[in-house]
């Protein structure tokens, strides 16, 4: 197959995160170009034998993709526990940062998280990216709308820092242009930051990958990386303002209204996810692809020996 037929995508995520990575798989799929190839890594460091095999099924579904799992092992331990912001997070967020080295074979890759449904396909959105372009990533802009967060940054990052990640992009869904990452050696960037400054990160690889790309981000349709939250704090009766719309969401409203009506990666981005909670925000959409995947009577088993507190071996 040619090369300008193919996208690899990473996914990084330990085992307890195999079911959303089989929904995200899954919906990824199920919308993809049929006339691509979908090259599918997920990096780990415990998915069990038994869940590598049951998403390998779940790849086998589709005739256009394959799935190979890279076993990082323990590399990121020992920061991780230094990390202070670790929220719902993994030390497998952290996989983000190597990229390049674990992928030498590619110009340019899509990450994707894993807490998130495809919605529409992403491949538009990768072959518009060109690795010659002075760009070290591709990612979604952040809304301005969520200056309240910002907060979060005012007593440890300068102002260039603070300027910087308000207008960086969020790590939900990612294009890095490998070439040009090699080329400035801009890995050994991140793991040197993230060595330094374990101790103030607030989003910590997103954090890390706007603060070393120093702006040199393209920005990707807000649609590719729509969060559930938007769906609660925004309202389309806002497009109606004509006023400084722009500033005011970042975005213009006609690609605030596309991303609403029409998103391509529903990101579940905050601390509620569907599978934890069913009042989350667009839970439906997520439970709808899981009813699709093999690991759909899995879910059922945890929930029910959580209801029970159950607290025996590991089932998956």
């Amino acid at each position: 197959m040619k090369k300008d037929n193919i996208i690899p995508i990473m996914l990084c995520h330990d085992n307890n995160y195999v079911i959303p990575s089989a929904v995200a798989i899954h919906s990824l799929l199920e919308k993809a170009n049929r006339d691509i190839f979908y090259k599918i890594y997920v990096l780990h460091s415990d998915v069990t034998q038994r869940n590598q095999k049951k998403l390998y099924k779940e790849v086998t579904k589709f005739n256009n993709a394959s799935i190979k799992f890279i076993n990082i092992g323990n590399r990121f331990d020992n920061l991780f526990s230094k990390t202070r912001a670790k929220a719902h997070y993994s030390k497998e967020m952290y996989y983000k940062l190597i990229a390049c080295s674990i992928f030498p074979q590619y110009d340019k890759l899509v990450i994707t998280d894993v807490d998130v449904v495809f919605l529409g396909d992403i491949s538009k959105s990768y072959t518009e990216f060109d690795e010659k372009d002075d760009v070290y990533l591709a990612g979604v802009k952040m809304l301005n709308k969520m200056d309240f967060f910002l907060k979060n940054y005012e007593k440890n990052f300068s102002k260039k820092e603070q300027w910087l990640i308000n207008q960086g992009i969020g790590a939900g869904y990612l294009i890095l242009n490998l070439n040009k990452i090699r080329e400035c050696e801009l890995e050994t960037n991140f793991l040197d930051f993230l060595k330094n400054n374990t101790n103030r990160l607030v989003q910590p690889e997103q954090d890390i990958l706007n603060l070393c790309s120093d702006g040199k981000i393209k920005f990707l349709h807000l649609k590719y990386m729509t969060c559930s939250y938007m769906y609660d704090k925004y309202h389309l009766d806002d497009l109606q303002d004509e006023e400084n719309f722009s500033f005011k969401f970042n975005f213009s409203k006609k690609e605030l209204k596309e991303a609403y009506e029409n998103p391509i990666q529903l990101h579940y981005a905050t601390h509620i996810k569907p599978w934890n909670d069913r009042s989350c925000t667009k839970s439906e959409i997520w439970f709808k692809y899981l009813i699709k995947t093999n690991f759909k009577i899995d879910f059922i088993i945890k929930k029910l020996k959580s209801i029970l507190f159950f607290k025996g071996d590991n089932y998956i």
